[in-house]
């Protein structure tokens, strides 16, 4: 069962971040750690490389900076910025995959429903993007620096996600 919020600043675990100016991939679940504006590693090991873009994430967070929302994709994919509001990195809240609870796009459905990627159900492309940089030894493919955390900031105002918002238990028995 996923972990529901307590209040409406809370946001969610985040996955993979790049330090260049292009932009790259983050993905979050719910949490209900942390002060008004954070963002920590969670679980896996993080580069040293990221832990730095992290601090200047919270130093923007605390000064002011909000995630802001992209344009394109069908989930919720949003700019995280330094206090100089240069362009750190780019995140995709699990709750907010196509098909997942918040989808913020209108694209919402309970976790564990089908995507329009087969064979991937909603609140799996978290995992599956961490996974991917941890097996690619070397950069051979190019897959960002990659890492699950928490993030806590204001700008997301979540309900809780309960039973509900899982698939059905039968779907799995299957």
């Amino acid at each position: 069962m996923q972990p529901s919020t307590t209040n409406n600043k809370t946001i969610c675990k985040l996955a993979a971040a790049e330090l260049t100016s292009e932009l790259s991939y983050m993905q979050s679940t719910c949490s209900t750690q942390f002060n008004e504006h954070s963002i920590e590693t969670f679980g896996s090991t993080c580069p040293l490389d990221l832990k730095a873009a992290l601090k200047q994430i919270r130093s923007g967070f605390e000064s002011g900076s909000e995630p802001k929302l992209t344009d394109e994709g069908t989930s919720g994919t949003y700019e995280l910025r330094s206090t100089s509001n240069e362009k750190l990195a780019i995140f995709k809240p699990i709750d907010e995959e196509p098909n997942a609870p918040n989808n913020p796009r209108g694209y919402q459905a309970c976790f564990g429903s089908q995507t329009c990627r087969a064979g991937v159900l909603s609140g799996e492309s978290t995992i599956r993007e961490v996974a991917a940089y941890m097996l690619d030894h070397d950069n051979f493919s190019g897959v960002p620096q990659t890492t699950m955390v928490e993030v806590n900031h204001p700008y997301f105002d979540r309900s809780a996600i309960n039973e509900d918002d899982l698939a059905a238990e039968d779907y799995f028995d299957q």
